[in-house]
């Protein structure tokens, strides 16, 4: 089990499980990485639906990209295509779309499938999110992971790189849209399902220890971790990734946010 915490607000504090296996026995962590998440509440969804490229983006289109929709996606029956010209150029703003205004306050991240003709480095494109219409002055400009090329990737993109936390003030946003940071010539992009990861804190690395068989993972959380959380409960699970592919999530509890006159027991 993993021990249960309290964390006076805005405090640094570590988080230790010993991670068992169904027979009980230590869970052997050589070769895993681990990784601590904090959700409201396990019972919702983690993430909230952004846009579900079923239609095609229409609010802004560069003179360079053509937007239509593809029948080639990954969730549903169509994704969003960006036929790209070679005149398109480096700051270009390929396309963007209108989307009702969302609340992504208390949540960490944007997951988007894309897919590129060309093989992309990580930051050649941009992710856009704004709370104005043509994502005129972006609240954020994500840095797109790398891409192989007519390969689907699972993008994930962190409002904080460092904390993986959540960004409170991330309200009433009404614009999405790529950005061309690197000219990468004619080419083609495909973009489906766009969520918002609904996490307080998402997929904050921690530590296996120096004896990895023991099956002790720890967790370092600092103040950027708790600052903006209120005093509350909040549920937690441990994630273990291993080299070869397996991934494992033995622990869900849950820790309190204590407020900052409270001393933690």
């Amino acid at each position: 089990m993993a021990n249960k915490i309290e964390i006076p607000k805005g405090n640094s504090r570590a988080i230790q499980a010993t991670l068992t296996d169904p027979d009980e026995d230590a869970l052997d962590l050589t070769d895993s990485a681990a990784y601590i998440s904090v959700r409201e509440d396990h019972a919702e969804a983690w993430y909230t639906t952004v846009h579900a490229c079923n239609v095609a983006w229409d609010e802004l289109v560069d003179a360079d990209v053509v937007v239509t929709l593809s029948t080639d996606a990954q969730e549903g029956a169509s994704s969003v295509l960006l036929t790209i010209a070679a005149g398109a150029g480096a700051g270009d703003i390929l396309a963007t779309d209108a989307i009702t205004s969302t609340d992504l306050s208390n949540h960490s991240s944007i997951h988007v499938w894309l897919k590129s003709s060309v093989n992309c480095d990580a930051g050649d494109l941009a992710f856009l999110i704004d709370n104005t219409a043509l994502c005129a002055s972006p609240v954020y400009t994500l840095d797109v992971p790398a891409l192989t090329a007519a390969t689907w990737t699972k993008c994930v993109m962190y409002f904080d790189d460092t904390y993986h936390t959540c960004d409170t003030d991330l309200t009433a946003n009404i614009s999405i849209g790529i950005k061309l940071v690197v000219d990468k010539g004619a080419m083609t992009l495909h973009v489906d399902e766009v969520r918002a990861g609904k996490y307080l804190i998402e997929r904050f690395a921690g530590s296996t220890g120096v004896d990895p068989a023991l099956g002790i993972a720890s967790f370092a959380l600092v103040p950027e971790h708790t600052q903006g959380l209120d005093a509350d409960t909040y549920d937690y699970d441990i994630q273990i990734e291993y080299t070869g592919g397996d991934v494992y999530t033995p622990i869900i509890d849950d820790f309190e946010v204590l407020d900052h006159a409270t001393e933690a027991r």
